[in-house]
């Protein structure tokens, strides 16, 4: 097997079956034998019989299920390494979906001199329609496009995005797969789980790829479009930056500082009814989930 192409879900039956019916469409690729590996997350049943059902019906590329009852997205796809065989394992998120030339692209792809990790761009599917201060926020978030040409990619100025990259399997079992104290656990928006593999990657020398080709859709759910969806967002992002700073980190009078220019600035621009206001209230949340870390 050349390719696993991971689908972690957690509680989302209706977006799994949409990521399994773009999957489904997936154009078979001469000389690339590639499967379908659905991680559940420790769901509730439902999602359970949600790929059963998909898979009654099933007419893609070889369709497989594994369940992880340990909470977390890098929990899920640590699994995933588990569970394949094949020498590269490409991950998607269950509100995504794939473009139909993704196999054909990735055949192409694969064969960088010295690749280890393989991405390409994140677009929307439905950013219309949005409330004005929301396409500031999506701008750099959920979605990436760094042009039309492939290039190595230095982890010091740009990263792959965790909903649409691969990596050789190899690679993932020598750096331990990822770390199961980042990403997502259940409703806690963590992150920053594939941030950290690739700057382990590249610290050992492996070449990280973004190649256009690679296309997958993200999908603004009704819940990204509110408030407190970024809220919550930016809270998680802020206890991820705690995480990241190690076990012995502690509180620092500069992040007090901090926070109280930050919710100062928030304030200032409340009263001015300013169209930045929300994204420095975001700053205050983020700055608050690194203290409550």
């Amino acid at each position: 097997m050349d390719l696993t192409l991971v689908i972690t879900t957690y509680k989302r039956p209706e977006q799994l079956t949409r990521a399994l019916r773009s999957a489904e469409q997936l154009r078979p690729c001469a000389g690339l034998q590639a499967e379908l590996l659905v991680v559940d997350n420790n769901s509730p049943p439902d999602t359970r019989a949600t790929f059963e059902a998909a898979a009654a019906h099933w007419q893609g590329m070889p369709l497989r299920y594994a369940f992880e009852p340990r909470q977390g997205v890098s929990h899920a796809r640590n699994q995933a390494v588990t569970k394949s065989q094949a020498s590269w394992i490409a991950f998607m998120d269950d509100d995504q979906t794939i473009d139909a030339e993704y196999l054909d692209e990735f055949e192409r792809a694969r064969h960088w001199p010295g690749a280890q990790c393989i991405g390409g761009p994140i677009r929307y599917a439905n950013a219309h329609d949005l409330p004005p201060w929301l396409p500031p926020l999506i701008r750099t978030t959920g979605q990436i496009d760094l042009g039309p040409e492939p290039q190595e990619l230095d982890p010091g100025h740009a990263l792959l995005k965790g909903g649409n990259f691969a990596v050789r399997r190899e690679a993932l079992q020598a750096l331990g797969g990822f770390d199961s104290r980042l990403g997502r656990v259940g409703t806690q928006l963590l992150a920053a789980e594939e941030d950290d593999l690739q700057t382990r990657l590249h610290a050992r020398e492996g070449k990280i790829l973004y190649w256009p080709g690679l296309l997958q859709w993200n999908h603004l759910e009704p819940e990204k479009r509110t408030k407190a969806y970024w809220r919550r967002h930016a809270l998680g992002y802020g206890r991820t930056q705690r995480l990241r700073l190690g076990p012995n980190a502690r509180v620092r009078p500069w992040m007090l500082r901090e926070l109280a220019t930050s919710m100062a600035l928030w304030l200032y621009h409340c009263v001015r009814d300013s169209p930045t206001t929300f994204e420095l209230e975001l700053r205050v949340w983020e700055i608050a989930g690194v203290l409550q870390g």
